[in-house]
This record gives C-alpha cells, structure tokens and sequence, in this order.
C-alpha cells in the first residue's frame, strides 16, 4: 500500500532520535509499503520562528523550540496538503505533524508518549516557556482527536491519552519499537551466546545510553560496585554516555566512548558488545520506551530497568527482564542478578525467554505488519 511518512525530524539520519526517525521508513519499506517521506528538510519551520528560537535562546533562561508552537503546526499542515493527494494514509511519531492536517487525510499516529505524560515525567519539559507548554498541550489535544488512529508504545502512553485528552480507546492500539540495528543474530547464533555467557562467570553489564545522569548512570556504578564486593566479578561496559563524571576512574568501567549506528563497523560494535553482555542495565530516571531493550533482547539479552514511564510495558518481570523502583534499585536489582548468576538454569531460561518476547513481539516486522493491517482498515 501506498502511505506518506510525515516527521518533523530528519528522517536520513540514523543518529537523530535513537534512529527511530529512520528505523519508521525503513519498517514501512519492509512491509511491503510504497512509502513517500516528508521531513524536516521538506517543511522547515518559517523564518520568524527560527529566528525567535535564536532570540529567546539568548536574552531568557526559560527554553522555547518551534516545535511547541501552534503556528508550526499548521504550517506543517500547509506543506502536506501541498503535497499528498487526498484520501491518503499518513504515518507520523509527531503530533505536531497530523494535529492541522485535514480530515479528507487518514493520519495514524505511532508515539512513544504525549505531551502530559512527559511534562510530567522529565524535568526538562517544566523548563520550557508557558506560551510552549500551553501549545504542547493543544497541539497534543488536536492530534488525538484529529487521527484515526492512535498506536503507542506503552500503556502509560494510552492511559495519558484516554485519562488526559479524552482519546477514544477504540482507536488506540498499543505497539512497542523494534530493535534499531541492521545486523542482528540467527537463532542459532542467540543460542549459542547465551550458551556462552552462562559458562562465564565474570559478569558482563552493558549500559547504553547517551544521557548519563536521565539514564541513571550513577546508579549503574552502584550496582557493578555492590555485585564486585560481594565476590560477583563484574565489569560495567558504558557505550555512548556523554556527560559522564570527569572522575570515573573504578577499575571495574570499561568506557567504549561513542559507537555510531551510521557504519556496518560500529552495528557490528554494538552486537558483538550486546552478545557477550549478562544484562543491559539501565537504571533510566525518566524514559518512553528506550529501543535499547528491543535491541538486547534481539541477542537474547535480559534488562534490569527502572519502572518508570512506558518501561513496565516494555519489560515484562521475568521475561525479558525486570523493572524495580529507584527508591530500592541497587538492593533489588544486585540481589536479582546475584541470584540469577548462581542458578545458570534460571539465567539462561530468562535469557531465552527475553529472545522469544523479542522475536514475536518485539521486533520490526511484527510491527510492521500489525500496523500495515491497522491502516488497510481505515
């Protein structure tokens, strides 16, 4: 089928929103969908919002961006309409980008979160402007009422939706993300990682994310440090952090510094690192749906995470992971692994169990697929 991939972000490039910006398409192209994109670079914002973005950066210590703001809304509207036929299927992750858009259109919007949820949820958004966080909240409002469906990746995300915007729950549908990387193992090659990962008694912990503070960095350490001191030899493997603390110095941190998905090289990097890692642990103090754990359940990988957000969706406790509260996460989660590495049966059946919630669920086919049959039905 033919349908129009609309984003306010570069779509091309792989780095910009964990590569869900570019990962969207590519879902489409592999189910099969004649897809036209619509970005940034097709629709950016007019002149004096730009320029009231530069302005305002300078002069208050309160944020503004253009993406808050109803104007931009309709002007993306205006470059859509200019450009798609009536009657055809627009995709979005962005509210901004289907709020205006007129109704001979059929928008399906695919989002991590709404606007409440993450005024709520991040400290960031409280820093913006009050002209921002009253557009955010009528763009988000207009959105929800303007698509014919609703797809997002959590119900935290739903329940903001239907509690917060009054979003009819008959047109919601609730998909996770896939697993942002182009070179993924066989089945026998999961299985023979896990294999070898249970053998290894020197525990491997894998935290990736580019935030050190929002992705719970500090509490990370912790835990690599608890599990090395009650006899568990453990190594924490940092992959993309940029803020890290200048004196990280633990003999137990290996830091890979930044892996980029852009080169067959670097998604080889990051595999070989997931394979050979017992758990992803991200101790994450404010997220959506991290695609990090799509990508190590791809290898069979477990995720200890904190259940914030639309993460107690994503990680389903003793099957692909488990999530724990920030208030007790290093006790919790080092009791979890400890116990977990003493029974190897125990582990290597959760890691199996993490690869068939991967395989079934959570990967871009699957997705693909189900929200192919979603649109077919408008």
């Amino acid at each position: 089928m033919k349908v129009v991939y609309a984003t306010d972000i570069n779509a091309s490039n792989i780095h910009s929103w964990s590569g869900l910006g570019w990962y969207y398409r590519k879902m489409l192209e592999d189910a099969n969908c004649e897809v036209t994109t619509i970005d940034k670079r097709n629709m950016p914002p007019p002149l004096y919002y730009r320029l009231k973005n530069r302005v305002l950066k300078k002069v208050q210590s309160k944020l503004y961006s253009p993406h808050f703001s109803v104007g931009v809304s309709k002007h993306y509207a205006r470059c859509i309409e200019e450009k798609v036929a009536p009657g055809s299927v627009i995709l979005s992750p962005n509210t901004n980008v289907l709020a205006y858009l007129n109704k001979d259109f059929k928008k399906v919007l695919f989002a991590d979160a709404t606007f409440n949820s993450l005024l709520h949820l991040y400290p960031k958004y409280s820093e913006y402007t009050a002209e921002c966080i009253k557009a955010g909240e009528i763009i988000d409002q207009q959105a929800v009422s303007n698509a014919d469906v609703l797809i997002y990746t959590s119900q935290w995300a739903a329940s903001s939706a239907i509690k917060h915007y009054g979003a009819d729950p008959l047109k919601i549908a609730i998909l996770p993300f896939g697993a942002n990387l182009d070179q993924l193992p066989t089945t026998d090659e999961v299985e023979k990682s896990i294999e070898t990962r249970a053998q290894n008694n020197h525990i491997n912990l894998l935290f990736l994310g580019v935030d050190w503070v929002r992705k719970g960095g500090e509490y990370a350490l912790k835990v690599a440090a608890r599990l090395n001191s009650l006899g568990f030899v453990t190594t924490l493997h940092i992959v993309g952090a940029v803020n890290l603390p200048p004196n990280l110095n633990e003999p137990f941190i290996v830091n890979h510094g930044f892996i980029s998905k852009a080169t067959p090289e670097g998604q080889q990097q990051i595999g070989q690192l997931l394979a050979a890692s017992h758990f992803l642990l991200l101790p994450t103090l404010a997220d959506c749906t991290p695609v990090a754990c799509s990508e190590a359940n791809a290898f069979g990988v477990p995720c200890i995470t904190s259940n914030v957000g639309g993460l107690p969706s994503v990680i389903e406790n003793n099957c692909n992971g488990h999530t724990f509260s920030h208030h007790h996460f290093v006790e919790h989660s080092v009791r979890y692994i400890a116990n977990l590495m003493r029974v190897k049966a125990d582990y290597k059946a959760l890691c199996y169990s993490s690869y068939h919630r991967y395989a079934t669920e959570m990967n871009w086919k699957s997705v693909g697929r189900k929200i192919v049959g979603l649109m077919e039905s408008l």
